[in-house]
């Protein structure tokens, strides 16, 4: 019999220093220290998704002025993403559509990485709450799910920056 290969767990991920310090900058940064203007905020201005890959975290952090970056935990990814125009429209509808779903968020305890199979979001709103919600992945993907729409958004981001990256001829590591 043949035994499904168990995905390590979260302490076993492999982490790059200065990628964890990107994405604790977006988690717990300030305003002013992302270089956001405060008028006029959106009531969210700042979006994560991030799920596990083999022994990496992929964080996905899209921000009101459309700076995105994809990063993965053990190092690299594609920074400043949201320079190109169809980014930053994708990366708009994804801030959007984590408002519309924002019944499903709670205020964020701690900021640790979700479990393999897990997709966890994160938001920062224009009180400055740090909210989070999250959800088996196989369930989010389901169109009736509660978090299906700023799961999908994020998933077009995500398209758009490997659209991008073809176009400059980067490599593409989360293919």
């Amino acid at each position: 019999m043949f035994k499904r290969k168990q995905p390590p767990p979260a302490s076993a991920l492999r982490l790059d220093p200065l990628i964890i310090q990107l994405r604790e900058k977006a988690l717990t940064g300030s305003i002013d220290d992302l270089g956001q203007r405060r008028d006029p905020m959106p009531p969210v201005w700042l979006g994560v998704m991030e799920w596990i890959v083999g022994d990496s975290a992929v964080t996905l952090v899209s921000v009101n002025d459309g700076a995105t970056s994809l990063y993965f935990s053990q190092g690299g990814g594609f920074i400043g993403a949201g320079e190109h125009e169809p980014v930053a429209v994708a990366t708009g509808q994804f801030l959007g559509e984590c408002y519309i779903a924002r019944e499903q968020f709670a205020p964020a305890i701690g900021f640790d990485f979700p479990p393999a199979g897990v997709v966890r979001f994160y938001v920062r709103t224009d009180g400055n709450e740090i909210l989070t919600a999250s959800a088996p992945e196989d369930e989010i993907r389901q169109r009736g799910h509660a978090l299906f729409r700023p799961w999908a958004a994020a998933q077009a981001v995500i398209t758009q920056i490997r659209e991008r990256s073809r176009e400059v001829g980067t490599d593409d590591p989360a293919s």
